[in-house]
């Protein structure tokens, strides 16, 4: 199978290591999210992905070994969070270097899937594919 600029963004989870360790501090985020649906996800992007990015709405884009201090729970859903904004994530999608890619998949739901098509919006127009894949 052809894994050539294929990048794929996984939804965080409101489940964390935390809720089982309280104490055990910093972790990859790979360790944070402990919810089934990100455990499946990054099970199925790891079989075909060049790079998986964890999107989350307080963080925004983290990659899989960037580290988290502590338990959180920030949602695009409820709109009194202190999410990220679509500009924050517009210059970490530079930082990061994810607009080259040419096929992008996510796992995410409709409000971070509708952040994920604002970032990557010019993009689109110019021929990048985004794939949903709920």
């Amino acid at each position: 199978m052809n894994h050539k600029n294929n990048l794929v963004f996984v939804p965080c989870t409101k489940g964390k290591i935390w809720d089982y360790f309280p104490s055990i501090g910093p972790q990859k985020a790979s360790n944070v999210y402990t919810g089934p649906e990100f455990i499946f996800s990054v099970r199925l992007a790891s079989e075909y992905a060049d790079r998986i990015i964890i999107f989350s709405a307080k963080y925004g884009f983290l990659e899989t070994d960037d580290y988290i201090d502590q338990t959180y729970d920030v949602t695009f859903d409820r709109k009194e969070d202190p999410c990220i904004s679509v500009d924050d994530l517009k210059v970490q999608a530079v930082h990061k270097d994810l607009f080259h890619y040419e096929k992008i998949t996510t796992f995410c739901g409709q409000l971070y899937n509708k952040n994920l098509y604002a970032v990557f919006q010019q993009h689109q127009e110019k021929g990048m594919i985004i794939n949903n894949v709920e």
